[in-house]
């Protein structure tokens, strides 16, 4: 199996955006007579690979800057100039998924259609024309997005490679194929580039390839998909059919798996230790069948955020809007003056939202933030309720917050009495309280920059699972 970029640019055709899996996928242009589309976008060689925008990378708020670093191999690599925007090494030592591929996609069925044949998109993204970037508009045809966790689909036939072609500017990605986790991931480069995404399958059966976005929404992260293509033969087929069980998460760097896979306390420069394909709620959603959205950045508070700051202008491509300020929308960074595209929360109604803030509040207080986050707290629960009237809504906190003594003390407790506060307040049946225990406090039991490691997120996900399952039934 191949996860990397390719060197010559073949021939590429454009998947129907599926964003919603609830609404009807687009037309698809014709079946793929031998791996070329005359109606395809240009997707550029590597040797022309289109620069990244010069915004710098933001600094990643809660602990360390993190840098989604590009490497391809140096025969397919544009010249040093073309690549001088871009980020530099990264470390192979943690390329794959600390479980080397060990765990299986949920929902993979290969034999059971969904609609017409199309790309599937899992997570917010956006199709409408609107805010464009570097290289154009987010359509239908070159759908985008930027949140973690968030996958391309692909089922197909005929075919012993797949190809992606996209624009993207660091991101790292796992790659799934028939269900299993490839041990390689792909790495985006600067530019446009087409990717072979897998090798190696056999043309005689179906199969389900997956490209999942294991780092997290930044300045210089958009992703945009530019086509597909079959570099030997193949045919599309519709997708697999979404899981019915969905589940919204909303966070801070835990839920965006920032340091998952530090191997020790430093998230060194250079290297990239975030997989969102560690998390509870990724690890959650295969246990249970349930199809994620994560709503998620580092350093983002309810209230405030781990630099101070509280509130934001979003389309001046800054980085200081707490994340209930970014929420509503469907790519959270925008180009200077680009007015941010509102999601539509109707599009995908999740059965239960998780929401997973105020470590950063704490932490910017270096103890309790006061009564404000409880009261800002209130008000986004109430928002959230709005959006999903029927969405069971649990409101958690922990496990980075400090807490000692019996009775308990510290951060964690403090944030435990003002959001089973806000629970009480709201007296909804479907407004519940979960606290996830705190992590081992010794660093060689956590990830990087103090983060929880894959045995906490794991702990993480058994609690959430063991509630989901209590409460909904599942």
């Amino acid at each position: 199996m191949c996860a990397a970029a390719c060197s010559n640019s073949n021939g590429v055709r454009t998947g129907a955006s599926d964003a919603a899996p609830d609404h009807p996928a687009a037309k698809d242009s014709g079946p793929l007579m031998d791996g070329r589309a005359t109606d395809a976008p240009k997707v550029l060689d590597a040797v022309d690979a289109v620069d990244a925008p010069s915004s710098d990378s933001p600094t990643h708020e809660d602990g360390g800057g993190t840098k989604h670093d590009a490497t391809v191999d140096a025969t397919d690599s544009p010249d040093a100039d073309a690549l001088s925007d871009a980020p530099t090494s990264h470390d192979g030592g943690v390329d794959a998924h600390h479980d080397s591929g060990t765990h299986v996609d949920a929902h993979v069925d290969a034999g059971v259609d969904a609609g017409p044949p199309a790309l599937r998109y899992i997570g917010r993204t956006l199709t409408d024309g609107t805010d464009p970037d570097g290289n154009g508009n987010c359509t239908a045809a070159t759908p985008c997005f930027e949140w973690s966790g968030t996958q391309v689909m692909a089922r197909f036939t005929g075919a012993t490679a797949f190809n992606l072609a996209m624009s993207d500017y660091g991101s790292y990605f796992d790659v799934y194929v028939d269900g299993v986790l490839q041990a390689t991931p792909v790495i985006g480069v600067s530019g446009q580039m087409e990717y072979a995404v897998a090798t190696g399958l056999s043309a005689s059966a179906t199969h389900v390839v997956s490209l999942y976005k294991r780092t997290e929404a930044s300045i210089i992260g958009r992703t945009m998909i530019l086509g597909y293509s079959f570099p030997n033969g193949g045919t599309l087929l519709p997708p697999p059919p979404a899981p019915t069980r969905r589940i919204e998460v909303i966070g801070d760097s835990i839920s965006c798996g920032y340091g998952v896979l530090g191997p020790n306390a430093s998230c060194t420069e250079g290297t990239n230790y975030e997989d969102h394909d560690d998390t509870y709620e990724a690890i959650t959603g295969r246990s249970l069948d349930a199809e994620v959205y994560t709503i998620a950045s580092s350093g983002r508070g309810m209230y405030v955020n781990i630099d101070g700051t509280t509130t934001c202008t979003p389309s001046s491509n800054t980085d200081p809007c707490t994340l209930p300020e970014i929420y509503g929308f469907t790519l959270p960074y925008v180009n200077p003056g680009v007015t941010p595209s509102a999601w539509s929360f109707a599009s995908w109604v999740p059965d239960v939202v998780v929401i997973n803030l105020g470590t950063n509040d704490f932490f910017f207080f270096n103890g309790d933030p006061g009564e404000i986050f409880e009261t800002t707290y209130l008000a986004f629960v109430r928002k959230v309720r709005q959006n999903y009237p029927g969405a069971w809504i649990f409101c958690t906190n922990g496990p980075m917050l400090t807490q000692s003594g019996t009775p308990a003390t510290g951060e964690y407790a403090q944030a435990q009495t003002y959001i089973q506060s806000v629970v009480s307040t709201m007296a909804d049946p479907k407004v519940t309280y979960l606290g996830f225990a705190t992590q081992n406090q010794n660093a060689a039991n956590q990830g990087c920059d103090g983060h929880p490691n894959p045995a906490t997120h794991q702990a993480m996900a058994t609690q959430l699972t063991a509630a989901l399952t209590t409460a909904l039934g599942w």
